[in-house]
């Protein structure tokens, strides 16, 4: 099951802190062991040095983390406990320092399940970052389990197909997995994507109705939603709508112009590309500075800030999910 619950009190992190600790034995006898072998030609000796010097870096840094951890609930001088509160969260830390056990219930990332999750609240919520900025879910790790090879389902024939990327994204945030392939398919059979034009580029593409269908069919009912704009702009409006839906856990394929988006793009306001949105930032004080969105013809996570994506963002709507999906 991709369900989990955990409680976290002053003995969850204590076991936490003897696992690690544990983990660094083991690591240290490994060492050890190939100190006794290297002269014998069983390991390479400058490879053996580099290494043991990144494990002991590693080891220098994990100790005095598991320290701050398992100490804050005990007696920890104020730089500890800043650290922990870094590494934890301060809520977590003051609410557990008080004696309190929490029971958080979570699902993994992975999209695993057999029928995509419809939820009543998010299970997710805000971590802050090194920078201090408050960011919704885990978006980086998330990013492993989405789609962004848009086009190579039917490389020949079908490559427009951002929105069909998009839904299988959103639907992999359910916790089922559904990739490019089928999400096609299933368009091409009923009439919900562009098809039968001589360049590929041209066919796959879909409208907020389809890519709202698509949704619906396969069990994560959506609607369109407007996005607020002046003379073909999109305004704050429309930004604080995004933000909303997905800090409520619902999933958010957004129309973009792409060339405002990709430094290689350039000319007219043209190129419609729909993306999903897996994540809003917001700065200590709680105003929205940006997104992390998949892009299925992008290589790697996108951030942007959030003047960056209302200027790209179209203004004919947006699908949002009827219910969380994590």
């Amino acid at each position: 099951m991709s369900e989990k619950t955990v409680v976290i009190n002053v003995e969850y992190f204590n076991g936490l802190a003897a696992r690690y600790r544990s983990n660094f034995s083991a690591v240290d006898s490994a060492i050890t062991y190939a100190k006794k072998t290297q002269n014998v030609g069983l390991t390479s000796f400058d490879l053996f040095k580099f290494y043991a010097s990144v494990i002991k870096n590693y080891h220098t840094s994990f100790e005095y983390d598991i320290t701050c951890i398992s100490s804050v609930f005990a007696e920890a001088d104020e730089e500890m406990r800043k650290r922990a509160e870094e590494l934890i969260g301060k809520d977590i830390i003051d609410r557990v320092s008080n004696g309190e056990s929490i029971v958080v219930t979570y699902y993994n990332l992975k999209p695993d399940l057999k029928e995509p999750r419809q939820l009543d609240h998010t299970q997710y919520g805000y971590t802050t970052d090194k920078g201090g900025n408050l960011v919704y879910d885990h978006p980086v790790e998330l990013e492993e389990y989405l789609y962004r090879d848009q086009g190579s389902a039917y490389p020949n024939t079908i490559t427009g197909t951002c929105g069909l990327c998009a839904c299988a994204n959103i639907l992999r945030m359910a916790g089922v997995n559904y990739d490019e392939k089928q999400m096609v398919d299933y368009a091409v059979e009923h009439g919900l994507c562009g098809t039968g034009d001589p360049n590929p580029g041209a066919n796959g593409g879909t409208f907020n109705s389809d890519i709202q269908e698509l949704l619906t069919s396969h069990g994560v009912p959506a609607h369109t939603e407007s996005t607020p704009s002046v003379g073909g702009y999109c305004t704050k409006e429309t930004i604080d709508k995004i933000a909303s839906n997905v800090e409520n856990g619902k999933g958010v394929v957004i129309g973009v112009w792409a060339y405002a988006l990709w430094p290689n793009k350039s000319g007219a306001r043209d190129g419609a590309h729909a993306i999903v949105v897996t994540s809003v930032v917001k700065d200590s004080a709680g105003s929205i500075k940006g997104f992390y969105v998949c892009d299925s013809n992008a290589n790697k996570p996108s951030y942007y800030s959030a003047d960056k994506l209302q200027n790209a963002l179209m203004d004919d709507g947006m699908v949002v999910t009827d219910s969380p999906i994590r």
